[in-house]
């Protein structure tokens, strides 16, 4: 009888553990690859999150070249193009792919041609697209989203934010939802309406790195400038392989005055690896770069130039690397006698380095090095 009662026990307990055991999010289909990142297109980081997403949950598919080739067009980076490669060779039995692969391939070539007319930046006849795959497939969540970005790049953003609305209704556990949802509430002027939409997402998905950085921005807009730091440190704990937000980490510590806790997060951030889509180097304006500054010594004046009335601008041609520190300088034109000093001090500056999707990279830029007398 107690052999009896223990079984008994242990099947309830089975079954109580069953019940409330998290359910294992299904492999990503073809509709909410292309979606998700259709629908994150406008994001800092890019398809960072999208990559995330199909390494953490595999795919129900095998991508073939012309599915490759509408993710392109919808912005995909080659590390995400990567992973789909690497996880449709590995995306599980037919079983388990007939259970999670997308019923309707009419709403995705629907989609596919949106993405397209997107890309043409055709975006009325993109939004007709979306809506021929909505009639088909009206209760899916990335659909609408996609929907959404498109009828903003139309410039009609009353109902932009509809679409996000109607995702959210029918999924209130999506964080792209509410992102897509703050990201048009958001406004230079007022981000009070956005910044709870952006909290919702994050506390849904507390690895989503764009949501992160706008709630940092709005922190530091308000002053909050040690909320944003702790904000971007738990980032970077959760994404320590993320150069943006350690960038993003950087930049609040520059500001905070912290310099060298600053300069150490741009050499982490430079330290990983590089996104081949990304250029390694571009050339940026010498004013620009001027605002880019976090530490930058005068240069010493020669007293034998001082003591002579040598007085003008030295003109140099200056290499900032992927970490904000100055990596090559010419002089261009100048004093010979005051362009060793320029050279000298201006190799000891150093920038908030310059990124691109969030991947930091090198600058090309000039630099007027004045020396006069008072």
């Amino acid at each position: 009888m107690k052999v009896l009662s223990a079984l008994w026990i242990l099947f309830c307990c089975g079954i109580v553990l069953g019940q409330t055991a998290p359910a294992k999010p299904a492999p990503m289909g073809r509709v909410e690859v292309l979606g998700r990142l259709m629908a994150t297109s406008m994001e800092v980081t890019k398809s960072e999150r999208v990559e995330m997403l199909v390494r953490q949950r595999g795919l129900s598919f095998d991508p073939t070249d012309d599915y490759l080739q509408a993710l392109k067009a919808a912005r995909a980076s080659e590390p995400l193009l990567k992973a789909l490669r690497q996880a449709g060779q590995n995306h599980g039995s037919p079983a388990q792919a007939a259970t999670t692969a997308d019923t309707r391939p009419e709403a995705l070539a629907h989609l596919e041609r949106g993405v397209e007319l997107w890309d043409q930046n055709k975006y009325n006849k993109a939004a007709k697209e979306l809506r021929a795959a909505l009639k088909i497939e009206p209760d899916n969540v990335f659909l609408h989203l996609a929907q959404s970005t498109v009828l903003l790049f139309s410039h009609d953003k009353k109902e932009a934010i509809e679409e996000a609305y109607k995702a959210i209704k029918l999924q209130p556990d999506c964080p792209d939802a509410h992102a897509e949802v703050a990201r048009l509430l958001d406004s230079p002027k007022d981000s009070s309406k956005a910044l709870p939409e952006y909290r919702e997402a994050l506390r849904l998905e507390p690895e989503y790195a764009s949501v992160r950085f706008r709630i940092g921005r709005i922190m530091e807009q308000q002053g909050n400038l040690d909320g944003a730091i702790k904000l971007y440190r738990e980032g970077v704990r959760l994404s320590p392989k993320n150069a943006g937000m350690h960038n993003m980490l950087g930049e609040a510590l520059a500001k905070k005055g912290d310099t060298a806790a600053a300069e150490e997060q741009f050499r982490l951030a430079a330290a990983l690896p590089v996104d081949p889509a990304v250029p390694r180097r571009i050339r940026v304006g010498g004013q620009v770069m001027s605002k880019k500054l976090i530490d930058s010594k005068p240069p010493v004046y020669p007293p034998k130039a001082k003591a002579a009335g040598i007085t003008g601008t030295v003109k140099l041609s200056v290499v900032i690397g992927r970490d904000g520190s100055v990596q090559e300088v010419t002089v261009l034109s100048g004093n010979p006698v005051l362009a060793q000093p320029a050279v000298d001090a201006v190799r000891k500056w150093h920038y908030r380095p310059t990124t691109i999707s969030g991947n930091p990279v090198e600058v090309l830029t000039e630099v007027d090095v004045n020396f006069y007398l008072r």
